[in-house]
Order: C-alpha cells, then structure tokens, then sequence
C-alpha cells in the first residue's frame, strides 16, 4: 500500500469510531469527544513537526477516502436519531449529539467542501449536497463557490473576519451573511435549499421533539466548527 494513505486513512477513525459507539449507547456516545478533544492533542505534541510531507494529494485512492468522509455524515447523523429514538434526550445522548457533530463538522464538511467543486449535478457533487443537508448547510457550496473565490480576503467576503474580531462574533455574523451571499449568487437554488431544510425540520419536529433536538444540535457543532476553521484560515488577511 502506498504510504501516503496513511494520513488519509487515519483521518477516517474519527467517523467511524463515532459510528461504533452511537451505536454501542451509554456513555460511550462521550468517548470521541476525548478522542478529538483530548487524544489527538496529545499525540500530536508527542509526535511533534516535520517539515516534509507527501500526503496523497490525488488520484483514485484520494477520491475514494474523500467521498467515504462525506457520505459518513449522513450515517452518522441516521445513527443518532436512531440512538435518541430508543433512549431520548439523556444526557449520554446529548454528549452523543455533540460528538456526532464533532465528527461530521471535522470530517464531513471539509470533504463536502472538496466534492462541491466537482462538475455539478455529478455523483460527487450530490455527495455533497448530501453531506451538506445533513448539517443544515446546503447554502455552502453557492456561497462557497460563487462569493468566496472571487471575493475572499475582502470585506465584502462573509467568512473573511477582519483583524481582531473575535471568533464568536465573527461565526455570529457570517452565517447569515452566507445565506445572504449564496441567495445573491444563485436565488432560485438557495431558495429551495432553505424550503427544503425548513421542511425537514418541521417533520422531524412534528413527529418527535428529540429528533429535531439531535438534528439541529449536531448540526450547529459541525457549522461552528466550519467557521472556526475560516475563521482562522482567513483571519486579518486583506487584499
């Protein structure tokens, strides 16, 4: 096996061991919290830096990990309302919900993020838009695409946050400057994007308020965790 697989195949642990213990319940559900929150750090420290790198950047292998990130994402979310319909809102559960999102805002978006610039209408770019539903963020790629490309690094580019804007309020405002931007971009498809998770949202909420809880809770982790990672990829850069 090539050995730049590795960093990829790695990357995959995280949904699936999220996957295994919504799956498994109990507080087990907490455990991919310390894995992303405690573990990781710290063999990161132990491992330390390197300045060279050939991480598989490409080709079929790549685009194989890539799409089985973003169709872990619906999976994963499946097996959370599944999780909550046999024990309910408990606090595993939440913990649960919030690992879930961890994993799909980690994992699932950034590879989301990858496949919506495939040729649209493709395999891979309905991949997206899944793993994009999934997390109540379809407006991204729109947005993503047709605003931030041309415009990033400039005022009028929403996940460009100015030099000392804190994180809270720089995800505060660009969220809906987003949604803003990608209805400009493309008005018609953002609409129904927005139609379409509004819908959903009233069904799940229709037929059990937990549903609608672990639905909207792990998507809000995932989307802060998006905007963490343009918030610091973009922070103070003007051009």
């Amino acid at each position: 096996m090539d050995a730049r697989w590795v960093p990829h195949l790695w990357g995959l642990l995280t949904p699936v061991f999220t996957l295994a213990c919504l799956v498994i319940g109990g507080w087990w559900m907490a455990a991919p919290l310390a894995l992303l929150l405690l573990v990781y750090p710290i063999i990161e420290a132990v491992m330390g830096q390197s300045e060279s790198t050939d991480p598989l950047q490409e080709g079929r292998a790549h685009d194989i990990i890539v799409h089985l990130h973003a169709l872990f994402v619906p999976v994963v979310l499946v097996t959370l309302l599944w999780r909550v319909a046999l024990d309910g809102m408990t606090l595993p559960a939440v913990t649960g919900m919030l690992s879930a999102g961890l994993s799909n805002g980690a994992s699932g978006i950034v590879s989301a993020h990858e496949l919506g610039h495939r040729r649209p209408k493709s395999l891979s770019w309905w991949t997206a838009r899944l793993s994009l539903f999934s997390v109540l963020y379809l407006h991204f790629t729109t947005e993503h695409n047709h605003t931030h490309h041309r415009h990033w690094a400039r005022d009028v580019d929403p996940t460009s946050s100015p030099w000392g804007r804190s994180v809270y309020a720089h995800v505060l405002q660009t969220v809906p400057r987003q949604v803003r931007g990608a209805y400009r971009a493309r008005p018609l498809d953002t609409r129904r994007s927005l139609m379409l998770e509004a819908a959903c949202l009233l069904m799940l909420g229709l037929f059990d308020w937990v549903y609608l809880v672990a639905y909207v809770g792990q998507a809000l982790v995932a989307i802060y965790l998006l905007e963490f990672g343009n918030y610091l990829q973009h922070h103070g850069l003007r051009r």
